[in-house]
């Protein structure tokens, strides 16, 4: 008779070992709860959680894109400034000449120039124009979702990040009275770079933003670290790193791609598909080729994913500069139009995608139940309107257009937007004395009574198309379901006979 080793190839099993039916190996259960202990490794911080990967940027790896920057674009700035023509336009219909338009025009005078021109003019040879509209189709597919974690999650939550926070404040652009026409105008960017193919390409209107956030954040940088040398003590080097380095513009792309796509879309519940995923990284890429952020990041989801993942856990440090500025931006929105939200509603849509820890350290208050009754209530009708979008092409077609020219309008046109196109100029530059104060929510008598009994109905109409369209959603599955199964019964039985 052969042994227990021969037969199974390893000695025979002590009979304190558990044997699984499940398993074909035979494991202790000391070695199990060790090998679920190994494999179950996360880190987390922040309401976030993941297990590490090689794929997870190391600290040596965040440093050094905490110690590199865009020097390209620091040097034609230098080169364009003086070249620059502060001379009124030729005729009252030409717009102004700014920074993109006298780097087009003296592209070949300089080498630094033409290195410039060159790197934004020409597309990566990674980029597939059809990927790059689906990518563009997604953002208006779940555009209502992507606005709500673009504002309370990228926006909100992101002040958190203290480096980026410190950029921010010393810019004056989020005080409260500036704040939400500086959200617009960052909408306004995202807008431009969904709007069609054409405006992503080279010469496109989302390409030619593109560059000129890029020389806008080498003019921040420039000006803090000018301010700092004269006046040491302005802004730490040391503590927060170059302004807008690397690691800075990752995490503001991230914010835009990653972040909505495993962060706050799953907390409104969306969940992409795996090509939605995919194509939605691809637009974020050549977005952060034309800003001038390193493009390998982004270059897979998983790689979009690792960084996300460490940036959220590592570069979260919020600071009293960081309650400030979140809380001038809900200062900035309370009330006003088009939609006219109340403090609470927008205490509770950051409560809402954001971990409790976060809302608690940037100075939230807690949410009102009424208001979370609310935000569940848009949730479910993005819900529904983004997955019937994902499902049925036509309604994805007409969903799409209709959500571009009513974003463009509200928010880039319209009176209570901008009022009409921003050039990107330099209204927001740090100088010395400038800085963020607080601002408080101002009551706004009869007048926002309306406007929150308004809010409340809509959330209320909300809520019950939201349930709804689920209850019918559901009850379109049992039936396909129920005539699957009688189709499937009457071939078995055909078969049979």
């Amino acid at each position: 008779m052969r042994s227990a080793k021969e037969l199974t190839g390893s000695p025979p099993l002590p009979p304190s070992w558990h044997i699984s039916p499940f398993s074909r190996s035979h494991v202790p259960p000391s070695s199990v709860m060790s090998s679920f202990r190994t494999r179950k490794k996360t880190i987390s911080a922040w309401g976030h959680t993941y297990v590490p990967t090689p794929l997870h940027p190391t600290a040596q790896v965040l440093a050094a894109h905490q110690k590199s920057w865009d020097t390209l674009a620091d040097e034609a700035l230098d080169l364009l400034t003086p070249l620059r023509a502060p001379s009124p336009p030729t005729s009252p219909t030409s717009p102004p000449k700014d920074l993109y338009t006298t780097l087009k025009e003296h592209r070949n005078t300089h080498s630094v120039l033409s290195r410039l021109w060159q790197q934004v003019d020409t597309v990566p040879e990674w980029v597939d124009w059809e990927q790059i509209s689906r990518g563009q189709d997604v953002f208006y597919r779940y555009s209502g979702a992507m606005l709500a974690g673009l504002c309370y999650m990228s926006l909100l939550g992101g002040m958190g990040a203290s480096r980026i926070a410190e950029v921010l404040y010393r810019t004056g652009g989020f005080s409260a009275g500036v704040a939400r026409r500086r959200m617009f105008e960052t909408m306004q960017h995202i807008l431009q770079c969904t709007q069609s193919l054409d405006s992503i390409k080279p010469g496109g209107a989302g390409q030619i933003s593109s560059v000129k956030v890029r020389l806008l954040h080498a003019a921040v940088r420039k000006r803090i670290l000018e301010i700092e040398r004269r006046n040491p003590g302005y802004y730490s080097v040391k503590e927060f790193g170059v302004p807008v380095n690397d690691l800075d513009s990752i995490g503001t792309v991230a914010s835009f791609s990653s972040n909505l796509v495993w962060g706050a879309l799953p907390k409104q519940g969306l969940f992409l598909s795996s090509r939605e995923t995919e194509d939605y990284i691809a637009l974020w890429r050549l977005v952060a080729h034309y800003v001038g952020c390193p493009t390998h990041p982004f270059s897979t989801p998983a790689l979009a994913r690792a960084y996300y993942d460490t940036l959220v856990t590592t570069q979260i440090s919020p600071t009293p500069t960081s309650a400030t500025l979140a809380s001038n931006i809900l200062t900035a929105m309370t009330c006003q139009p088009p939609t006219y939200p109340t403090y609470d509603y927008l205490v509770a849509s950051v409560h809402w995608v954001c971990p409790p820890a976060l809302c608690d350290a940037l100075g939230l208050p807690p949410a009102q139940f009424s208001s979370k009754i609310l935000v569940s209530a848009r949730c479910i009708f993005n819900c529904c309107l983004g997955y019937t979008a994902r499902f049925v092409p036509w309604f994805d077609k007409w969903h799409g257009t209709a959500a571009r020219r009513m974003m463009w309008k509200a928010i880039v046109l319209g009176e209570t937007g901008l009022g009409g196109e921003t050039g990107f100029e330099f209204s927001y530059l740090p100088r010395l004395g400038r800085g963020t104060k607080a601002g408080k929510v101002v009551d706004t008598g009869v007048k926002g009574v309306r406007e929150r009994k308004g809010v409340k109905v809509l959330g209320i109409f909300l809520l019950v198309v939201g349930v709804l369209g689920v209850a019918l959603g559901w009850c379109l599955v049992w039936v396909a379901w129920a005539l699957w199964a009688v189709g499937a019964r009457g071939r078995c039985a055909s078969e049979i006979l």
